[in-house]
């Protein structure tokens, strides 16, 4: 029960960020299952505002569960990339893959399972995009590509969590 609350909303997020949050579910995913995951960034990190954060979290963690539950994969990498105004994450494995979406949103698909529902709306409250592509036998990417506000971001300053609103 304690790990589900946790995993609900981890202090990690609140107190240093997306960044090191995603991190820590590659490590946790890595530990329990064995599974190689490679963490990556692009560009200067970035502190969004704490809704944000915790949206593009849960993206991330439904996408990973997803990787756990379904892919049969051997390794999972996943990428936060910091641009001038969006942000941009993904989630890629070498898993069985799914029926091929054609880059349209989760809700396009036939019969989306929850899980996808849910990451697309999620999507859509962040203002942003989610991509899925896949095709049986080839493994799966999972894209959410983010607007980032004019006041949102803040530059993390090394050591010191930024403040957020």
């Amino acid at each position: 029960m304690r790990r589900y609350c946790h995993d609900l909303r981890p202090s990690l997020l609140d107190d240093l960020g997306l960044l090191d949050a995603v991190d820590w579910l590659a490590g946790d995913l890595r530990a329990r299952i064995g599974l190689l995951v490679e963490m990556g960034s692009e560009g200067a990190a970035l502190r969004l505002g704490s809704r944000s954060e915790l949206l593009i979290f849960r993206i991330v963690q439904e996408a990973l569960h997803n990787v756990e539950r379904h892919a049969e994969a051997s390794w999972v990498r996943i990428t936060l990339a910091y641009g001038a105004d969006t942000v941009r994450v993904s989630v890629t494995d070498n898993g069985r893959g799914m029926a091929p979406v054609g880059g349209r949103s989760a809700r396009d698909r036939p019969d989306p399972g929850l899980g996808l529902r849910g990451m697309d709306e999620r999507a859509k409250l962040l203002g942003g995009r989610l991509r899925i592509h896949s095709r049986p036998g080839t493994g799966t990417e999972v894209t959410l590509t983010v607007p980032l506000g004019p006041t949102e971001p803040t530059e993390l300053t090394p050591g010191f969590p930024a403040a957020t609103a």
